[in-house]
């Protein structure tokens, strides 16, 4: 008679819960990403289409779009690190001293890793829309 060894239930929904909180935090980025740009694009309006302060205020929307691009990105990397822990936890060959270490196998590089996620299609479209708009209403000023 053999046993069949079955995932951890608890170690599971752990592994769960941080991908969730992954999502959410990819989410909230998003929605604020957006209320700071529109936010950004609806002072610009108010101000001397000559000044230099336009300029000024064109490039702390585009850094502020980068900025919120790559924590998206950062998020999704982590997302998708425990989607292939939880992946191989409910594999019967998974170990039993493996079981509730959350620690994640990641290369020495987590920029150049997150980079590569910049081009996701759950990251990118959002943010080269952001940019096409910001660039399209600081030209109309």
């Amino acid at each position: 008679m053999t046993l069949e060894r079955k995932p951890n239930e608890a170690y599971l929904a752990l592994i769960q819960g941080i991908i969730t909180r992954m999502a959410t935090n990819s989410f909230m980025i998003k929605g604020w990403s957006l209320t700071v740009i529109v936010a950004l694009i609806a002072f610009s309006g108010s101000i001397t289409p000559s000044s230099n302060d336009l300029k000024v205020l064109l490039l702390i929307s585009i850094c502020t779009v980068v900025i919120f691009f790559y924590m998206d990105a950062y998020f999704f990397y982590q997302e998708n690190l425990y989607r292939d822990l939880y992946n191989q936890a409910i594999l019967k060959e998974f170990p039993d001293e493996k079981l509730f270490n959350l620690k994640i196998e990641t290369t020495d590089d987590v920029v150049c890793e997150t980079i590569s996620y910049l081009g996701k299609p759950a990251v990118f479209p959002l943010y080269i829309f952001q940019l096409i708009l910001i660039l399209a209403s600081f030209c109309l000023l």
